[in-house]
Order: C-alpha cells, then structure tokens, then sequence
C-alpha cells in the first residue's frame, strides 16, 4: 500500500549501513551502545532477535531478508548489487559474492539499478559521500577495486566526489566525521564534522535533490575487527548523525530510510558475516505504509522509484 498522497514523502534520504544485523542481545553493541536519538525513536526498544519489529509512532525498525534463498553468508557485492537493482542477484549467479563485485555482479548494475532509473526519470539526487585523493589514486592504478554502490553511482553517469566537494560542503567522509582524512599530511587543513554536524550537511542536500544517498562502511569493518566496545562507541556517533540528519529536514514531506547488506557487526564475538536479517530502519514522511513494503533486500529500489516517480 502506497502512503496517502498528503503523507506521501517528496523526498528520501537512504543512510545506507554496512554489516548491520538484527541479532542476539549479546555481544551485540547495537543493544550496548548509547543511542539516545534512536531510543526516542523507537520507544526505548532495540533491534534484536528479541525484538526485530519495532513500530512507534515516531518511526520503525524491522528485519530485511539478506540471504534470498541462497545457501552461505550474505556478502556485500551481491548484497548491495540486489539492494540497488531490485534483483535477486545472488540467486541469479547461485552464490553470494564479495566484498567487491566481479565481472558477473558488475554487469548486473550495468543493466539498471534505482540510481540510473531515478537520473533517467529526471528525479535530482545526490550522493553525500566524499572520497579521498587515496581512493582515486588506488582506482586509476588498479589497485583498488570500486565496491558496488561506487560502481553504480558511476554507471549511472553520477559523480564521485573528491576533496572539493567535501570542502564545499557538498558531501562527507564515508566515516561521517572525516578525521581519517587527517592521516594524510597534504589534509590536515580539511574540517572534521561531529556527527550532528556531519548529519545537517547531509540533511541540507535535499534542498537541491529530493534523493540522497550516503554509504557507511566502517560497520562493517568493526565488525570484523570483533571489538564490542569500539563498535558501540561508534554505533553512538551514528546516532549522533542520524539525530543532526534528522533535525535539518521536514519530516512531514521527507523520509529517512536506513539498510544494510548482511549482518555482521551485531554479533562481535567471530568477526564474520551472519545469515542475520539485514537492520532496516525508517522515520518521516509515510512510513508506517512504507515499511510494510520492505521484507527483503529486493523490495528497496521498486518502493522508492514508486515514492519518486509514479505520479501522485
């Protein structure tokens, strides 16, 4: 069911999260970290096994299949690829594949994901993510491969911004805060952003985009790192974006979706992908309808194109 048309979102922000699951409580820093904004969203409530449908009158969480039906550990290439493309992508090549997609993955994006159909259809959007003179250099001397959601924003004819655009306040670090860019002697002048700050810049693109897309991986690689205490501390600087994000936008004509490609973090204590649901998350405009739309990763792209592009 499509959201009535005076609840109907004009605009998304998708926060997209890497390796969040809906997991056990335990070893679980999603149930252990401070998250004040998203306790106000939820009631108090975590997402967890105990609990993996939480819906308020503030916003949801609720579980997203990651595994469509195929044996083994959810991967991001094929995750992610299934996420953008609407396809059951590892169903189609009979494996779950990554972390960065092969020749087979990258010609499925090739053949359309929701960025190229919303830039098709006229819709403004915008990527909020930022990358570093390493990542370009990495990419033109091959020693880097682009992970899906860069691959897709390119084939789609979309730029990947660089150090201009984060000075611009146009995008952000991938890290939200940009102090890993600090690493670099040539960007110690770069600004870093709190979280809350970080989330306003994010938030203040949809003045000129009614889609936003901003990709976090450092989830994920804590997850693997399996380090309980670092991974909350950090899941509390991701509810301090998510408030600033939050607080800079109309909620009543915007949506805010958060997902995930597999679990991961959520159980601290292996350091490997799980067969968890994927976290999904949402709050704004029509989401109790919307998020009865989401059961798996496949379900993201057809709910948005028809939130953006089918006439109200």
């Amino acid at each position: 069911m499509m959201p009535a048309s005076a609840n109907r979102p004009k605009s998304i922000v998708f926060v997209f999260l890497d390796g969040v699951g809906i997991g056990p409580e335990e070893d679980n820093p999603l149930a252990e970290a401070d998250m004040p904004f998203l306790d106000t969203v939820l009631d108090g409530v975590r997402p967890t096994a105990r609990h993996p449908l939480i819906v308020t009158d503030r916003g949801a969480a609720f579980p997203v299949d990651a595994c469509l039906g195929v044996a083994g550990r959810p991967q991001s290439a094929t995750g992610q690829a299934a996420l953008l493309t609407g396809r059951n992508v590892p169903g189609e090549l009979g494996e779950h594949y990554g972390p960065k997609p092969n020749p087979d993955v990258r010609r499925v994006l090739d053949q359309g994901t929701v960025f190229s159909t919303l830039v098709g259809a006229g819709v403004p959007m915008a990527s909020a993510n930022a990358y570093p003179p390493s990542f370009f250099s990495g990419i033109q001397s091959g020693r880097r491969l682009l992970s899906a959601i860069p691959y897709a924003l390119t084939a789609a004819g979309l730029p990947l911004h660089d150090v201009e655009a984060y000075t611009a306040e146009q995008a952000i670090s991938g890290t939200i805060t940009g102090r890993d860019w600090h690493r670099n002697a040539t960007l110690r002048h770069i600004p870093v952003h709190e979280p809350a700050a970080a989330g306003r810049l994010v938030g203040a693109l949809t003045q000129r985009a009614r889609f936003v897309f901003f990709e976090h991986w450092v989830t994920d690689v804590l997850g693997h790192r399996r380090t309980l205490r670092q991974a909350a501390a950090h899941f509390s600087l991701v509810d301090g974006f998510l408030e600033g994000l939050t607080a800079s936008l109309d909620t009543s004509r915007t949506l805010v979706m958060v997902g995930s490609d597999h679990g991961n973090v959520e159980e601290s204590g292996h350091g490997r992908h799980t067969r968890n649901p994927a976290l999904g998350l949402m709050w704004g405009a029509g989401f109790t309808e919307c998020v009865e739309r989401i059961n798996n990763l496949t379900d993201f792209r057809p709910l948005i194109e028809d939130l953006l592009i089918t006439p109200q």
